[in-house]
Protein backbone atom coordinates (compact mmCIF):
# COMPACT_ATOMS: atom_id res chain seq x y z
CA UNK A 1 0.00 0.00 0.00
CA UNK A 2 0.87 3.12 -0.34
CA UNK A 3 1.63 5.64 2.74
CA UNK A 4 1.04 9.10 2.77
CA UNK A 5 4.67 10.34 3.03
CA UNK A 6 5.36 8.95 -0.36
CA UNK A 7 1.75 10.12 -1.83
CA UNK A 8 -0.53 12.84 -0.32
CA UNK A 9 -4.30 12.07 -0.87
CA UNK A 10 -5.95 13.33 1.78
CA UNK A 11 -7.39 16.39 -0.61
CA UNK A 12 -8.82 14.06 -2.57
CA UNK A 13 -12.89 14.00 -1.46
CA UNK A 14 -15.17 11.56 -3.69
CA UNK A 15 -18.97 12.17 -3.78
CA UNK A 16 -20.96 9.02 -3.74
CA UNK A 17 -21.46 8.40 -7.39
CA UNK A 18 -18.72 6.31 -9.82
CA UNK A 19 -14.93 7.58 -9.78
CA UNK A 20 -13.03 7.68 -13.30
CA UNK A 21 -9.38 7.21 -12.88
CA UNK A 22 -7.94 8.68 -16.00
CA UNK A 23 -3.90 8.54 -17.21
CA UNK A 24 -2.65 12.10 -18.87
CA UNK A 25 0.25 11.37 -21.35
CA UNK A 26 -1.67 10.21 -24.80
CA UNK A 27 -4.83 9.71 -23.35
CA UNK A 28 -5.92 13.06 -22.65
CA UNK A 29 -2.82 15.15 -23.57
CA UNK A 30 -0.78 14.56 -26.77
CA UNK A 31 2.50 13.53 -25.25
CA UNK A 32 4.54 11.47 -27.90
CA UNK A 33 3.55 14.25 -31.07
CA UNK A 34 4.74 16.92 -29.23
CA UNK A 35 7.70 15.13 -27.50
CA UNK A 36 9.53 14.81 -30.86
CA UNK A 37 8.67 18.69 -31.75
CA UNK A 38 9.99 19.51 -28.84
CA UNK A 39 13.64 17.46 -29.68
CA UNK A 40 13.81 17.95 -33.03
CA UNK A 41 14.00 21.61 -32.10
CA UNK A 42 17.13 20.82 -29.76
CA UNK A 43 18.70 19.26 -33.45
CA UNK A 44 17.11 15.85 -32.31
CA UNK A 45 15.31 13.01 -33.91
CA UNK A 46 13.39 10.10 -32.37
CA UNK A 47 13.34 6.88 -34.24
CA UNK A 48 10.65 4.27 -33.48
CA UNK A 49 12.38 1.64 -33.51
CA UNK A 50 10.68 0.43 -30.13
CA UNK A 51 8.13 1.14 -27.29
CA UNK A 52 10.81 3.20 -25.74
CA UNK A 53 12.62 6.90 -25.51
CA UNK A 54 15.58 5.89 -24.65
CA UNK A 55 18.02 4.34 -27.25
CA UNK A 56 15.17 5.71 -29.77
CA UNK A 57 17.17 9.23 -29.94
CA UNK A 58 19.57 10.56 -32.60
CA UNK A 59 21.36 13.73 -33.31
CA UNK A 60 19.94 14.95 -36.53
CA UNK A 61 23.18 15.91 -37.40
CA UNK A 62 25.07 12.96 -37.92
CA UNK A 63 22.64 10.21 -36.63
CA UNK A 64 24.79 9.25 -33.37
CA UNK A 65 22.49 7.83 -30.65
CA UNK A 66 21.91 10.34 -27.34
CA UNK A 67 23.09 8.94 -24.58
CA UNK A 68 20.43 7.58 -22.19
CA UNK A 69 21.50 10.17 -19.15
CA UNK A 70 20.75 12.83 -21.78
CA UNK A 71 17.79 11.55 -22.59
CA UNK A 72 16.57 11.72 -19.04
CA UNK A 73 17.27 15.21 -19.11
CA UNK A 74 15.44 15.98 -22.35
CA UNK A 75 12.31 14.13 -20.60
CA UNK A 76 12.34 16.76 -17.74
CA UNK A 77 13.04 19.08 -20.29
CA UNK A 78 10.46 18.41 -21.59
CA UNK A 79 7.53 18.33 -19.19
CA UNK A 80 9.38 21.11 -17.53
CA UNK A 81 8.14 23.29 -20.52
CA UNK A 82 4.72 21.27 -21.15
CA UNK A 83 2.84 24.00 -21.30
CA UNK A 84 3.93 25.04 -24.73
CA UNK A 85 4.20 21.63 -26.54
CA UNK A 86 0.91 19.23 -25.10
CA UNK A 87 -2.38 19.80 -26.36
CA UNK A 88 -5.69 17.75 -25.42
CA UNK A 89 -6.89 14.88 -27.79
CA UNK A 90 -9.94 15.01 -29.60
CA UNK A 91 -13.15 14.68 -27.81
CA UNK A 92 -11.34 14.74 -24.80
CA UNK A 93 -12.77 18.06 -22.84
CA UNK A 94 -16.23 18.10 -23.47
CA UNK A 95 -16.23 13.86 -22.82
CA UNK A 96 -14.84 14.32 -19.77
CA UNK A 97 -17.36 17.14 -19.57
CA UNK A 98 -20.35 15.24 -19.53
CA UNK A 99 -19.24 12.57 -17.85
CA UNK A 100 -18.61 14.44 -14.41
CA UNK A 101 -22.18 15.64 -14.31
CA UNK A 102 -22.69 12.08 -12.95
CA UNK A 103 -19.18 10.47 -12.01
CA UNK A 104 -16.04 11.97 -10.22
CA UNK A 105 -13.25 12.33 -12.59
CA UNK A 106 -8.92 12.26 -10.98
CA UNK A 107 -6.81 12.72 -13.08
CA UNK A 108 -3.07 9.70 -12.42
CA UNK A 109 -0.27 11.12 -14.23
CA UNK A 110 2.84 8.62 -14.11
CA UNK A 111 5.46 12.02 -13.83
CA UNK A 112 7.72 13.10 -11.65
CA UNK A 113 5.40 14.86 -8.70
CA UNK A 114 7.89 18.16 -9.05
CA UNK A 115 6.36 19.57 -12.92
CA UNK A 116 2.77 18.93 -11.40
CA UNK A 117 2.88 22.93 -10.52
CA UNK A 118 2.89 22.96 -14.88
CA UNK A 119 0.66 20.08 -15.55
CA UNK A 120 -1.86 21.66 -12.81
CA UNK A 121 -1.73 24.95 -15.39
CA UNK A 122 -1.90 23.18 -18.42
CA UNK A 123 -5.14 21.22 -17.60
CA UNK A 124 -6.50 24.58 -16.23
CA UNK A 125 -6.07 26.24 -19.17
CA UNK A 126 -7.83 23.79 -21.46
CA UNK A 127 -10.68 23.53 -18.78
CA UNK A 128 -9.94 20.51 -17.27
CA UNK A 129 -10.18 21.17 -13.39
CA UNK A 130 -10.59 17.84 -12.48
CA UNK A 131 -7.69 16.51 -9.17
CA UNK A 132 -4.45 15.66 -10.23
CA UNK A 133 -2.22 13.37 -8.86
CA UNK A 134 1.63 12.86 -9.91
CA UNK A 135 3.22 9.83 -9.15
CA UNK A 136 5.88 7.65 -10.19
CA UNK A 137 4.42 4.81 -8.16
CA UNK A 138 3.02 1.58 -9.18
CA UNK A 139 -0.94 2.96 -9.91
CA UNK A 140 -2.78 -0.36 -8.71
CA UNK A 141 -2.26 0.49 -4.88
CA UNK A 142 -2.75 4.10 -5.77
CA UNK A 143 -6.02 3.93 -6.78
CA UNK A 144 -7.17 1.13 -4.34
CA UNK A 145 -6.53 4.14 -2.26
CA UNK A 146 -8.65 6.19 -3.66
CA UNK A 147 -11.64 3.57 -4.05
CA UNK A 148 -10.99 2.07 -0.26
CA UNK A 149 -14.17 0.11 0.09
CA UNK A 150 -16.43 1.72 -1.86
CA UNK A 151 -19.20 0.02 -3.03
CA UNK A 152 -19.60 2.67 -6.28
CA UNK A 153 -18.27 1.78 -9.54
CA UNK A 154 -15.08 2.55 -10.74
CA UNK A 155 -13.09 3.05 -13.90
CA UNK A 156 -9.28 3.89 -14.92
CA UNK A 157 -8.33 4.38 -18.10
CA UNK A 158 -4.37 3.70 -19.61
CA UNK A 159 -2.13 3.75 -22.34
CA UNK A 160 -0.01 1.84 -20.69
CA UNK A 161 -0.66 -2.25 -20.07
CA UNK A 162 1.45 -2.16 -17.00
CA UNK A 163 -0.97 0.50 -15.11
CA UNK A 164 -4.06 -1.84 -16.36
CA UNK A 165 -2.67 -4.74 -15.07
CA UNK A 166 -1.44 -2.92 -11.87
CA UNK A 167 -4.93 -1.55 -11.08
CA UNK A 168 -6.68 -4.79 -11.98
CA UNK A 169 -4.37 -6.46 -9.21
CA UNK A 170 -5.23 -4.15 -6.98
CA UNK A 171 -8.56 -3.39 -7.67
CA UNK A 172 -10.57 -6.55 -8.92
CA UNK A 173 -13.99 -4.62 -9.97
CA UNK A 174 -12.63 -1.85 -11.83
CA UNK A 175 -13.91 -1.49 -15.78
CA UNK A 176 -10.15 -1.19 -17.01
CA UNK A 177 -10.12 0.54 -20.33
CA UNK A 178 -7.14 0.70 -22.49
CA UNK A 179 -6.67 3.74 -24.98
CA UNK A 180 -3.79 4.91 -26.58
CA UNK A 181 -3.27 6.96 -29.72
CA UNK A 182 -2.49 5.43 -33.41
CA UNK A 183 1.12 5.90 -33.60
CA UNK A 184 3.97 4.72 -34.94
CA UNK A 185 6.00 3.94 -31.90
CA UNK A 186 2.84 2.37 -30.34
CA UNK A 187 2.32 -0.27 -32.67
CA UNK A 188 5.35 -1.45 -30.55
CA UNK A 189 3.25 -0.99 -27.61
CA UNK A 190 2.67 -4.34 -25.03
CA UNK A 191 -0.41 -5.69 -25.12
CA UNK A 192 -3.19 -5.44 -22.55
CA UNK A 193 -4.41 -9.06 -21.11
CA UNK A 194 -7.57 -10.54 -22.69
CA UNK A 195 -9.76 -9.22 -19.68
CA UNK A 196 -8.97 -5.47 -20.72
CA UNK A 197 -11.00 -3.13 -23.09
CA UNK A 198 -9.41 -1.15 -25.87
CA UNK A 199 -11.39 1.71 -26.56
CA UNK A 200 -10.70 3.66 -29.95
CA UNK A 201 -11.36 6.78 -29.25
CA UNK A 202 -13.17 9.12 -26.60
CA UNK A 203 -16.40 7.97 -27.59
CA UNK A 204 -15.92 4.85 -27.56
CA UNK A 205 -14.79 5.10 -24.23
CA UNK A 206 -17.50 7.13 -22.72
CA UNK A 207 -19.86 4.59 -23.95
CA UNK A 208 -18.10 1.92 -22.17
CA UNK A 209 -17.85 4.14 -19.24
CA UNK A 210 -21.13 4.72 -19.06
CA UNK A 211 -22.43 1.23 -19.77
CA UNK A 212 -20.69 0.34 -16.53
CA UNK A 213 -21.31 3.15 -14.38
CA UNK A 214 -25.05 4.05 -15.63
CA UNK A 215 -26.15 0.94 -15.70
CA UNK A 216 -30.25 1.75 -15.56
CA UNK A 217 -29.68 4.05 -18.30
CA UNK A 218 -32.06 3.01 -21.32
CA UNK A 219 -30.35 2.96 -24.42
CA UNK A 220 -32.78 5.02 -25.83
CA UNK A 221 -31.45 7.43 -23.59
CA UNK A 222 -28.68 7.67 -25.41
CA UNK A 223 -26.70 9.10 -28.70
CA UNK A 224 -26.49 7.70 -31.70
CA UNK A 225 -22.88 8.09 -31.53
CA UNK A 226 -23.06 6.18 -28.05
CA UNK A 227 -25.12 3.31 -29.22
CA UNK A 228 -23.18 2.52 -31.87
CA UNK A 229 -20.20 3.06 -29.59
CA UNK A 230 -21.17 0.17 -27.23
CA UNK A 231 -22.22 -2.27 -29.49
CA UNK A 232 -18.46 -1.41 -31.73
CA UNK A 233 -15.81 -4.19 -31.78
CA UNK A 234 -13.49 -3.78 -29.31
CA UNK A 235 -9.66 -5.30 -28.76
CA UNK A 236 -9.79 -8.42 -30.25
CA UNK A 237 -13.88 -8.85 -30.37
CA UNK A 238 -15.47 -9.83 -33.66
CA UNK A 239 -19.32 -11.10 -32.85
CA UNK A 240 -21.54 -10.44 -29.86
CA UNK A 241 -24.20 -12.43 -28.23
CA UNK A 242 -27.69 -11.54 -26.65
CA UNK A 243 -28.98 -13.60 -23.50
CA UNK A 244 -32.66 -13.40 -23.18
CA UNK A 245 -32.92 -12.68 -19.15
CA UNK A 246 -36.55 -13.85 -18.84
CA UNK A 247 -34.69 -17.22 -19.48
CA UNK A 248 -33.73 -18.76 -16.74
CA UNK A 249 -31.12 -21.08 -18.90
CA UNK A 250 -30.01 -18.14 -20.75
CA UNK A 251 -25.92 -18.60 -20.99
CA UNK A 252 -23.68 -15.25 -22.01
CA UNK A 253 -20.36 -15.80 -23.37
CA UNK A 254 -18.43 -13.45 -22.09
CA UNK A 255 -15.93 -10.85 -22.00
CA UNK A 256 -15.52 -8.61 -18.83
CA UNK A 257 -18.22 -5.82 -19.75
CA UNK A 258 -21.75 -6.73 -19.88
CA UNK A 259 -23.47 -3.76 -21.16
CA UNK A 260 -27.54 -2.98 -20.38
CA UNK A 261 -29.58 -2.10 -22.96
CA UNK A 262 -33.98 -2.24 -24.21
CA UNK A 263 -34.46 -3.99 -27.22
CA UNK A 264 -37.57 -4.76 -29.04
CA UNK A 265 -38.87 -7.76 -28.71
CA UNK A 266 -37.85 -8.04 -24.88
CA UNK A 267 -40.02 -6.94 -22.23
CA UNK A 268 -37.15 -6.99 -19.54
CA UNK A 269 -33.59 -5.71 -20.58
CA UNK A 270 -31.42 -8.02 -22.13
CA UNK A 271 -27.51 -8.23 -21.92
CA UNK A 272 -25.49 -7.50 -24.77
CA UNK A 273 -21.71 -9.07 -24.75
CA UNK A 274 -18.66 -9.55 -26.05
CA UNK A 275 -17.93 -12.67 -27.21
CA UNK A 276 -14.60 -13.86 -28.33
CA UNK A 277 -13.90 -16.19 -31.80
CA UNK A 278 -10.74 -17.37 -33.18
CA UNK A 279 -8.88 -16.36 -35.71
CA UNK A 280 -10.01 -19.40 -37.85
CA UNK A 281 -13.82 -18.88 -37.24
CA UNK A 282 -14.73 -22.57 -36.11
CA UNK A 283 -14.90 -22.01 -31.91
CA UNK A 284 -16.56 -19.24 -29.99
CA UNK A 285 -14.39 -18.36 -27.11
CA UNK A 286 -15.56 -17.59 -23.48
Amino acid sequence: MIGAAELDISHIRLGERPLIVCDVDDVVLQFIGPFQLFIQSLGHEFLPRSFRLHGNIVSMANGAEIEDQHVSRLIEEFFESQELWQTPLDQVVETLDRLSQEADILFLTAMPPRFQDQRRRLLDRIGLLFPLLASEQPKGPIVHALHASRSLPVVFIDDMARNLHSVRDHVPDCLLIHLMPSSPVHRFAPAAADDITRATDWTHAAALIEAHSFPARSIAQLQPHERTAILAPCHRLETGCIEDRRRADAECHGFRLLHMIDRAGFEEPCIVAPRMVDRAGEQAMA
